[in-house]
């Protein structure tokens, strides 16, 4: 229903999977007495309250990050080679998995199993406890 809202116009998608927030088109020239606006719509009302709400879901430092950087946009698609610069760029202090994903965009599942192991074996993070596995794991670029 969203993917089609946003076909439509109603709506702006931001991210990719799980991490895609929508936000109310307010660009758009949509005439208000279109019967798909109608004010009777609980659902469409609510879902404003919603997407600002899931705000809170992110720590200050992502948001702060999101913030100075609304103008920057992480492609999609890039080499290896430019997700590494991006992640060094972006855990400039300890940061989890998680936070990382969100900030970059990308699943955590991939950044774990694929990018920041290759990264600490290079010498391009380190880890914050020297067990790989360790629960509260964060990571941090070398200089």
């Amino acid at each position: 229903m969203l993917k089609e809202l946003c076909s439509e116009g109603y709506l702006v998608s931001d991210g990719i999977g799980r991490g895609t927030t929508y936000h109310l088109n307010k660009d758009s020239n949509l005439n208000s007495s279109d019967g798909n606006l109608n004010s009777s719509d609980g659902n469409l009302n609510s879902s404003d309250e919603n997407l600002n709400s899931s705000d809170e879901n992110l720590n200050s430092s992502n948001d702060d990050y999101l913030k100075t950087n609304t103008q920057k946009t992480i492609k999609k698609k890039c080499s290896q080679k430019e997700l590494f610069g991006i992640i060094q760029n972006s855990t400039q202090t300890w940061k989890s998995v998680e936070e990382i994903a969100l900030e970059i965009r990308r699943s955590t599942q991939y950044l774990k199993g694929e990018i920041i192991p290759v990264m600490v074996n290079k010498g391009l993070l380190e880890r914050e406890h020297a067990m790989p596995n360790h629960p509260a794991q964060r990571y941090k670029r070398k200089f």
